[in-house]
């Protein structure tokens, strides 16, 4: 075991340190050890450390995933603070002889670079944490090669691997904790690699076995931490499962790009003296740390497990604005106008529905367009009402804009309206719309062309109540009237919980959604009708609507990663902001028995959506 100890301080440490879109985050920071340094040593310590081949004094040979992550998620370079420390262990540990130190190097500044002192230095150098930013903590290797070097002459082997991943662990989750309550509110929490299935341990069966016992122990505490630690403040605490990456990088490394996961690359002569290429067809730098390319794997896989949960609010949203304008066009549907006296009718309505809504905190961008039909009758009792229902089917697609992927959606709907008109001619109706649907999502994961799939069935019901009345302004063959309209609404959605398949180590298990929200609208709409002779009578009309929301309709997301399902990331989604004005118009064509309806509308003054609707109805009278 004494090589591994050489190893490890030649390796790991100063002697070995080696370069290891949505929600907006203003800024980030990372505390960590040599696979997060971007090249502190010589800052430290003032020492070229380590050097070439290795480049920019990383523990790689080229940028690390901390370097990668701020691009990826459109944060400056600026506003990007990394005092990630090659050797760091993540508290004070006995080195031997009573010598304490934060890091496999005991001396100089270096000996107070361990991630507690990090985070410490940090929040007083800052006077806290930012509830805007992004805080990032990956560690506890460089304490586990600190037993491995020991385990030949310990007298408790077992009893050392178990004390060093509590250990480790607790300060691990110590930390992640003086950040929540100095103010962070996005803290995440990154598990280790098989350290025994690294190129510096795989060969020895004796310290792999070691090296993975330390591994698992550790990941499955850092897990159970994470989940209190969420469960407990609130935070959002973000698990990126590195382990199930790098496993399947060496199950199945071509899909990776990699040619090479067992050897070193600065031991190999055609890979050291290579293009980076070449280097980055390796997953192993050095005995234990990544390639660049390895790294900017990870950069992306690390990116996609913190937003994918924002793809998931878009779903009810898009669900609901379906049904919403299903629900409108019915409401305008004046089952009096298009039938004789005590007549029925039957009716044909096809809808089309545009919406882009912009992508803000937990909620990414997406665009939806959808289709819809319906069939129905109805009767209409004079001048004193009307009654009538229909059968619907819409399909709809939502591509994200701010993120990657895109989701189907299939709707039955049944609906029913009924009117009753006081002798005053003010005229009350209520409009009801229930809606079975299934959603397919299809989620884009950046990290080598993955894709995770999942959905499931759901329900949409909404209720819209609606007081009008006509006044003629203008009697004759030309006539115009006004009519003024007050409405109130309630929209509800849900989905079933799902589990995605085909991105390993993302795959998201989605809990259960609803939302539901309460509206008010006033509006008034403007008819003019006027002979066309033997054709029969056009009806142009225009209207417009102010809409105000009472409540958001606003959604709480609860996600987790399907290999590590018990850190649930709870999440609520920014609402749709649902207040603003609404133009409508149209043009029908009355020809007796028959009456042809063209109209759209145009959502205006929303600050996060702009839509376009329209719609095709024919209406037999008989």
């Amino acid at each position: 075991m004494k090589r591994i100890w050489t190893c490890a301080i030649s390796a790991c440490a100063l002697a070995a340190a080696a370069p290891a879109a949505a929600q907006d985050y203003n800024s980030a920071a990372f505390f960590g050890d040599s696979l997060s340094d971007p090249g502190n040593i010589p800052i430290t310590s003032g020492v070229n450390f380590p050097a070439p081949p290795y480049v920019g004094n990383r523990f790689s040979n080229g940028p690390v995933y901390a370097e990668f992550v701020p691009g990826i998620l459109g944060i400056e370079a600026a506003n990007v603070f990394n005092s990630s420390h090659g050797g760091a262990f993540t508290g004070q540990l006995d080195i031997g002889g009573g010598t304490l130190s934060g890091n496999l190097n005991p001396f100089g500044p270096i000996a107070q670079t361990d991630i507690l002192s990090q985070v410490d230095d940090y929040l007083a150098a800052n006077g806290g944490a930012s509830p805007d930013a992004l805080y990032t903590i990956l560690a506890g290797a460089n304490d586990y090669f600190l037993v491995l070097g020991g385990l030949a002459t310990s007298t408790d082997p077992q009893g050392d691997i178990l004390a060093s991943t509590q250990n480790a662990t607790a300060n691990l989750a110590t930390a992640s904790e003086r950040l929540i309550a100095n103010g962070a509110q996005t803290v995440v929490i990154i598990n280790l690699p098989d350290l025994g299935s690294t190129a510096q341990f795989a060969a020895d069966p004796d310290a792999s076995a070691a090296a993975t016992a330390l591994t698992t122990l550790h990941n499955t505490a850092l897990a159970q931490d994470a989940a209190r630690i969420s469960n407990t403040t609130g935070a959002d605490v973000v698990f990126v499962d590195i382990l199930t990456l790098t496993n399947d990088m060496q199950a199945t490394p071509s899909k990776y790009g990699l040619v090479n996961t067992t050897d070193q690359c600065i031991l190999t002569p055609s890979c050291v003296n290579g293009s980076v290429e070449t280097q980055n067809t390796f997953q192993f730098w050095d005995g234990v740390h990544p390639t660049s390319g390895v790294h900017e794997i990870a950069a992306a896989f690390y990116a996609d497990t913190l937003t994918s949960p924002f793809t998931i609010a878009p779903q009810i949203e898009s669900v609901r604005f379906m049904a919403d304008a299903r629900l409108r066009r019915m409401a305008n549907f004046d089952a009096m106008a298009h039938a004789d006296e005590n007549g029925a009718i039957v009716f044909a309505d096809a809808g089309y529905v545009d919406i882009d809504r912009d992508g803000e905190g937990a909620t990414a961008g997406y665009e939806l367009t959808s289709y819809d039909v319906a069939l129905g009758a109805g009767r209409a009792f004079g001048d004193a009402g009307w009654l009538l229902g229909y059968l619907g089917y819409g399909d709809g697609e939502s591509d994200l804009t701010s993120l990657s992927g895109s989701f189907d959606i299939e709707t039955f709907y049944v609906g029913g309206s009924a009117g009753v008109a006081a002798p005053n001619g003010v005229v009350f109706s209520v409009h009801a719309l229930y809606g079975v649907t299934d959603v397919e999502a299809q989620r884009t994961t950046g990290v080598v062309g993955q894709t995770a799939s999942g959905g499931d069935d759901g329900t949409t019901f909404n209720l819209l109540a609606e007081v009008s009345t006509t006044k003629p302004l203008i009697d004759g063959d030309i006539g115009l009237s006004i009519k003024p309209i007050l409405r109130a609404g309630f929209a509800q959605a849900s989905l079933g919980a799902y589990a995605e398949t085909g991105a390993t180590g993302l795959d998201l298990f989605v809990a259960k959604r609803s939302a539901d929200a309460f509206y008010g609208e006033i509006g008034a709409r403007l008819d003019l009708t006027a002979g066309l002779g033997e054709t029969g009578v056009i009806k142009p009309y225009v209207a417009a609507f102010y809409r105000e929301a009472f409540e958001d309709f606003e959604q709480e997301i609860s996600t987790a990663i399907v290999t590590a399902d018990q850190v649930r990331r709870t999440l609520t989604s920014d609402a749709l902001d649902d207040s603003g004005a609404r133009i409508e118009g149209g043009l029908a064509l009355d020809m007796g028995g028959l009456t042809l309806d063209l109209s759209a509308a145009t959502h205006l003054s929303r600050d996060d959506f702009d839509g376009v609707e329209a719609n095709l109805s024919a209406t037999f009278a008989f």
